[in-house]
């Protein structure tokens, strides 16, 4: 019988083929060969110190080869910037404004007109309508009569010229310009313009009023009348081409060079017993930038001999990764997907170590080792987290030419994370784990800091450092958290403890539909949880994986009998074969109903696994004796499997049988329960359904010592007490 959905299989069956198997791994260990080559440094660039501005050097640094000294990215934006603001402002002049003008003055003087054609007594003067203009009563009355609005509307067309020759530019235009001149481009001719000589709207019509008044000295009417219909004709004969404008500043701003100078083969870069400058450091850092450079190219300083050094040691490094999980970890060999993420949580802690040293010139304590632990100790366990970062630590030593001094700070911080993330139970417990990083990583930073002879002012900066590596360690894990568990489908404590809320649809659903089917996971959970505890498993999980084991029975609920009225019985009415297949149906069910819940891998073996391959007894028997002389097909009355894999499977099936057994008791003494576990125990021991879940006969033991307590609690005898006589 075919329990897992067709096309589901493959994510909830066990491992891989052993061709797929072999092809993941094999990537796996191929990526993160190739990861730890691509990060490989020079045997000289990791031979150079990194001096701060104000220290002492302790030795002197020569330049091995002509390299070019390169300004920082700070000074490079700051020159680029500088560049642009020195390039004038490219100005187009505006050649519709004189046709402008003279069209307003067309439409203002055929108002004039259509107004002295009205009758004299409709319409006053300072009543004409004159869009665009604000005209005074008494200019009104001078265009009114004929003598002087020829004149007028003359004198403010011979304006124009003067008016539109000026240089006029908007304030906000001006505003931009920081050089002492504009480009005026015109017709493909570009001509320099002092920003003296630019003028505003304001400025024009201050200069207008006057030309007015010295061209009409003897006429002040007139010379109002012709301010008011020209000062609504000043606007702005220049516009700023912003695209140009940009267009050539960014190209002077491209022309700075990232260059500042050279140092020739066999310069002194940094003097022995001297402080440090600033220019110094960068020298420093350029060397460190050629070194790179030359290495991408190809051409590394020196022999082949510091090349292979490197070779060995990656080699060396990945023999130790496969001893680490052949060792500590042998069951992850058999699952790519917790070998990949394994050497994923490693590979994080090697490129965070490489990326504090080399591009962001980082100090040796700011390596975030705790990341690795956080997330090992999370995923795995305590003795795959503290493995997992003593290798970040090896590797990250390579990178700090093994600067034990820099380097046990965030190693004893990554150990401290370790020991407080063995149970995580809340979200908050990161904020702790942080406090603890920063407190063991500062009281090793003391004797670490006086050893080295280091000073009041570089302990506190060690100290410092502590600080940022626990809380961005911390933050990076907290971040990281979720998208692993959904990446490689694992269930971390949070994850279960969400899944343990009661209030989960699946976990409501059996508690309204199966209520005896809920007080019996219940009660399975309490049982697996203490019988893990004794044998040092995983207890949440197990407890967890109780909760959800018997989902399937949410669908038909009254053919099992923890469900079951005392009065009906379903199974009445069907034949042993077909009640059997109901039975073993909640398997096939509860696993359909996990995956649409999506819940974890894990704790969906549970619901596949809790019954094993075992016989459904009961119906078998019913069958035989119906069927006497009958061939019976054993397989037709036994669950699909696969059996228990862990040992937190193994231990829900016990508890399983365990509870149900003693539940069918009529007097449940307490040697009466401890005859029955042992009973289980025993049959599911010698029917071979323990074989895979790694339980030895001592855990065995342990289980059936941490049940029977437990059941007696549960399932005890009642004692009958006398009614009492009635009254007469």
């Amino acid at each position: 019988m075919r329990v897992i959905p067709k096309g589901l299989s493959k994510r909830f069956t066990k491992g891989f083929s052993d061709h797929k198997r072999a092809a993941s791994l094999s990537g796996a260990w191929l990526c993160f060969g190739i990861l730890l080559l691509l990060l490989r440094p020079s045997a000289e660039m990791s031979d150079l110190p990194f001096y701060e501005a104000g220290q002492v050097a302790d030795r002197t640094i020569l330049a091995p080869f002509t390299f070019s000294i390169s300004k920082a990215k700070g000074e490079i934006e700051r020159e680029q910037d500088e560049a642009a603001a020195r390039v004038p402002p490219v100005f187009r002049r505006v050649a519709e404004n004189p046709l402008r003008a003279q069209m307003k003055l067309r439409i203002l003087e055929d108002a004039v007109s259509s107004w002295r054609s009205l009758p004299d007594s409709s319409l006053e003067p300072e009543e004409m309508v004159t869009p665009g203009f604000t005209l005074s009563a008494a200019t009104l009355a001078l265009l009114a009569q004929d003598s002087t609005r020829i004149e007028i509307f003359q004198a403010t067309e011979d304006l124009f010229p003067t008016l539109f020759a000026r240089h006029i530019a908007t304030r906000l235009d001006m505003m931009g310009s920081a050089p002492h001149f504009i480009i005026l481009e015109s017709d493909s001719v570009e001509t320099s313009v002092a920003v003296e000589s630019l003028s505003t709207k304001e400025h024009v019509r201050v200069d207008l009023s006057h030309m007015v008044r010295v061209r009409h000295p003897d006429h002040e009417l007139l010379a109002r009348a012709v301010y008011e219909l020209s000062a609504p004709m000043v606007a702005p004969t220049l516009v700023l081409d912003q695209v140009e404008t940009a267009r050539r500043q960014e190209e002077s701003a491209k022309a700075i060079s990232p260059i500042k100078g050279k140092l020739l083969a066999g310069e002194i870069v940094v003097e022995a017993h001297t402080r440090v400058t600033e220019q110094d450091a960068e020298e420093l850092r350029s060397l460190r930038e050629a070194y790179a450079a030359r290495a991408m190219a190809g051409h590394d300083v020196g022999s082949f001999l510091p090349v292979l050094g490197h070779l060995l040691w990656i080699g060396l490094f990945l023999g130790l990764v496969a001893g680490f999980l052949v060792a500590m970890a042998p069951t992850a060999l058999r699952s790519p997907s917790d070998t990949t993420l394994m050497i994923l949580v490693l590979a994080i802690g090697v490129v965070a170590s490489y990326g504090i040293r080399w591009p962001l010139e980082g100090p040796a304590g700011l390596v975030p080792l705790a990341i690795v632990a956080m997330l090992a100790t999370i995923f795995f366990d305590e003795g795959v987290g503290f493995g997992l970062t003593i290798l970040a630590f090896l590797m990250a030593g390579s990178h700090f030419r093994f600067d034990v001094a820099g380097l046990v700070p965030p190693l004893v911080g990554a150990f401290a994370a370790v020991f407080r993330l063995r149970q995580l139970r809340k979200r908050r417990d990161f904020y702790l784990t942080a406090l603890w990083i920063f407190a063991a990583a500062s009281l090793a930073s003391l004797p670490m800091g006086l050893l080295s002879s280091s000073d009041l002012r570089t302990l506190l900066r060690m100290i410092g450092y502590s600080a940022v590596n626990a809380a961005v360690s911390s933050i990076v894990v907290m971040v990281a958290l979720p998208v692993l568990e959904s990446l490689f489908h694992r269930a971390t404590d949070l994850r279960l403890l969400e899944l343990s809320d009661m209030n989960h649809v699946l976990l409501r659903q059996l508690a309204l539909n199966a209520p005896g089917t809920y007080q019996h996971s219940m009660i399975v959970g309490n049982l697996a949880e203490a019988a893990c505890e004794t044998i040092r498993a995983n207890a949440l999980l197990a407890r967890v994986g109780s909760y959800y084991h018997d989902v399937g029975k949410i669908t038909k609920p009254e053919y099992f009998a923890e469900n079951q009225s005392f009065n009906e019985n379903p199974h009445d009415k069907l034949s042993p074969k077909m009640s059997a297949l109901v039975i073993a149906s909640h398997v096939k069910e509860g696993l359909k109903l996990a995956v649409q819940e999506r819940l974890p891998p894990v704790i969906v073996d549970f619901v596949a696994q809790h019954h094993g391959t075992t016989s459904i007894s009961f119906f078998y028997k019913k069958m035989k004796e119906q069927n006497p002389d009958a061939r019976i097909d054993p397989g037709d009355f036994s669950y699909p499997g696969p059996k228990p894999a862990t040992r937190e499977t193994a231990v829900v099936m016990l508890a399983d049988a365990c509870e149900g057994a003693v539940r069918s008791l009529q007097e449940p003494t307490a040697t009466r329960i401890r005859q029955v576990v042992e009973k289980v125990i025993h049959e599911r021991l010698i029917g071979g359904q323990l074989d895979q879940s790694n339980l030895t006969f001592r855990d065995l033991e342990k289980i059936r010592e941490s049940f029977v307590p437990l059941l007696v609690s549960v399932h005890h005898h009642r004692v009958k007490y006398p009614e009492g006589k009635k009254e007469e």
